[in-house]
């Protein structure tokens, strides 16, 4: 499956560079475009997944939910839109995904230091190995 996201996430990003570079479309309209129209995807999955009374059982159980959630929203809308804005403003929409991927060094320290999740030597080696290829990616760029 992350491999399928992965191949999906290089294949939108090329298309959103592309689309920026080949349109007299302003840029914050096709970012509000693609927004709305994946989050007009999620609802209609939602709701036609036949699951919608979990959905809504989740957010009515706790509060905390709902906060959460909204929590989540802004999040993912701040990172969509600044990855959006990277993808459109680097020379090379690769280097922009290079630097992205500090987000999973952002993820495996979070989730030890509030999940509880182990970090063992590979997981550390990991993170250092994803910091020496950002690095390598930043110095050949120019």
């Amino acid at each position: 499956m992350a491999l399928l996201s992965s191949i999906a996430f290089g294949l939108g990003d090329f298309l959103v560079v592309k689309l920026t570079s080949e349109s007299n479309l302003s840029d914050h309209s096709i970012f509000l475009f693609y927004t709305l129209v994946l989050g007009l995807l999620v609802v209609f999955y939602f709701v036609f997944s036949g699951r919608t009374n979990d959905y809504l059982k989740m957010l009515t159980d706790n509060t905390n939910n709902i906060y959460s959630l909204i929590i989540i929203s802004f999040s993912m809308l701040l990172a969509y839109y600044f990855h959006y804005r990277a993808l459109i403003s680097a020379p090379n929409p690769g280097y922009a995904n290079s630097l992205i991927v500090f987000h999973v060094i952002v993820l495996t320290l979070l989730s030890h230091l509030f999940l509880g999740k182990s970090l063992n030597i590979m997981a550390f080696l990991g993170i250092i190995l994803t910091i020496l290829g950002v690095t390598i990616v930043i110095e050949a760029s120019g």
